[in-house]
Order: C-alpha cells, then structure tokens, then sequence
C-alpha cells in the first residue's frame, strides 16, 4: 500500500520546476572550450589553404553552444577578414564556423 502512495506523489512538480531541472540539465551537460596556441592556429591555417588548393576533404571538431561536434566535409569559402570559414558538410548542408571555435583539424585521404 506504501508504495502506491509515493508513486502517486512523484508526479507532482510544477512546470517551472521542471522546465528549471532542464535547464540546469543542459547547462552541466556543456563541456569547457579548450584555448588553442598560435601553432596550432598557424597549422590550421595551412592545413586549409592545402585542403582549399587540393580540393581536399576535411574533418573537424568544433564546439557549438559548449558542446563538441564533429563534421566532415569540403571547404566551400573562406573569409580571412571576418575569421569564417563555410562548409559543405557530407550530408550536403552547408555549416559556418568560426575559426576560434575549431580545435581539431585533419585532411581525409
């Protein structure tokens, strides 16, 4: 018979409370963004003008609303003066990031 009146009672939580325990939720589930030295930043960026000459496709990691995400695709354009590049990622959508947000970069063979 106990136990029949605590699951009744567990269903009792207000909406702000539970769009709060949400809330709270996301923002543990987000990761730090790593700083990136000035090699590192001189790499990518002669890893892009490769990937740009050669027609090459690329992999990155970035993060995206502190949270890591990986794509690949071909470099479509990049905009030195504003720091962005745009992608065309496999699936065919097209993706701007940042350079400050990338923090992986490789060449796929």
């Amino acid at each position: 018979m106990n136990d029949r009146a605590n699951i009744k009672w567990v269903g009792f939580i207000l909406p702000e409370h539970a769009n709060a325990l949400r809330e709270l939720y996301v923002e543990q589930q987000k990761e730090e963004e790593p700083e990136l030295d000035e090699q590192t930043f001189e790499e990518f960026d002669w890893l892009i003008m490769r990937a740009i000459q050669e027609d090459k496709a690329v992999e990155m990691t970035y993060y995206f609303n502190g949270r890591k995400r990986v794509t690949r695709g071909h470099i479509v354009s990049l905009d030195r003066q504003q720091r962005t590049m745009k992608v065309c990622e496999d699936g065919g959508t097209f993706l701007t990031l940042r350079g400050c947000h990338i923090k992986t970069f490789k060449l796929i063979t």
